[in-house]
């Protein structure tokens, strides 16, 4: 039975990982992708990999704190939080790291400009100021995804108590 609790779970995963995936590759094929591009000087396509698993760990986590919510007697609904929190943590500190290196790159393009113009600073602002708004939403959502690995392992250690 538990077992079969489990390929249940991996198949919910997966079926978030195609969700996710269908989702990216529709925002790579709007004017999403260009925008993304212009604004981190990244082509989106090189960032789909960890986006598709960062979107995938917020579905997931979704699912599995309903699932939890239902039977929280179930100890790999519990497993399956942790597993998708895990995830979504990983893909924040990924995208996390990698907007830091990009704010970095815009910083530093900035000062080689022997003598920048309205125009470069207005510019320049704008993009470090969308790069701190994306950084901030990536990390409410790595809060969020540490915050359910935290309850998923309380809930785990509490249910070890009762057996």
């Amino acid at each position: 039975m538990k077992f079969s609790k489990s390929i249940i779970n991996l198949f919910i995963f997966g079926i978030a990982v195609v969700i996710s995936s269908f989702a990216i590759i529709f925002l790579s094929n709007v004017s999403f992708a260009e925008e993304f591009e212009v604004v981190t000087g990244t082509p989106f396509t090189q960032k789909m990999p960890v986006l598709i698993l960062f979107l995938s760990g917020i579905l997931s986590v979704y699912i599995a704190v309903i699932k939890l919510w239902r039977n929280l007697d179930s100890k790999s609904n519990a497993i399956f939080l942790a597993f998708c929190s895990l995830i979504l943590l990983v893909s924040v500190s990924a995208l996390l790291y990698w907007l830091s290196s990009v704010y970095n790159e815009v910083n530093v393009s900035f000062n080689r400009i022997s003598f920048p113009s309205d125009v470069d600073q207005i510019t320049t602002n704008v993009q470090l100021s969308l790069i701190k708004a994306v950084s901030f939403m990536f990390g409410v959502f790595g809060i969020i995804g540490l915050a359910s690995f935290i309850v998923s392992l309380m809930h785990m250690r509490s249910l070890s108590k009762h057996e």
